[in-house]
């Protein structure tokens, strides 16, 4: 269903808008930090080779973090407001949100298809992984950590 779109001065009017604009900025921050991360890392290839910590990996791997520990937080306060908002595949924000402030592709807005296919990747890993100690069916196999 497409989207009613509003004008960028009614984001500080509707907290989903807040939300959904804070969202993207977090979005695009942990994409440039991650960027940064793996253009640094690509740049120093020793890095882990020595038995000193790298003070700049460090810090952009922190910066990394931080970014998507504020998508985490703006997803539970869209929770919050019952709608879902998600990082896709492309790296595009979707959200469930019946209003935006810009227009976007129904295909990056559809909850369903994220869904769909974030199980077909855990499925996939969890083929590839095989069983692992823990599992439901393979209780004769766990291994204490006691």
């Amino acid at each position: 269903m497409p989207k009613q779109i509003v004008s960028k001065g009614a984001i500080t009017a509707d907290p989903a808008l807040v939300i959904i604009k804070a969202f993207r900025i977090a979005n695009k921050r942990a994409g440039e930090a991650k960027k940064a991360l793996m253009d640094y890392q690509a740049a120093h290839p020793a890095i882990g080779l020595s038995d000193e910590p790298d003070v700049e990996e460090n810090r952009l791997l922190e910066l990394y973090r931080s970014f998507c520990q504020k998508l985490d937080e703006q997803k539970a306060k869209a929770e919050a407001l019952s709608f879902h908002i998600w990082v896709n595949f492309n790296g595009h924000t979707g959200h469930t949100y019946t209003i935006d402030y810009k227009p976007t592709p129904e295909s990056d807005n559809n909850y369903a298809l994220f869904t769909h296919k974030l199980d077909q990747q855990r499925a996939a890993v969890s083929n590839s992984l095989g069983s692992m100690p823990g599992d439901d069916d393979n209780d004769e196999d766990e291994v204490s950590l006691n």
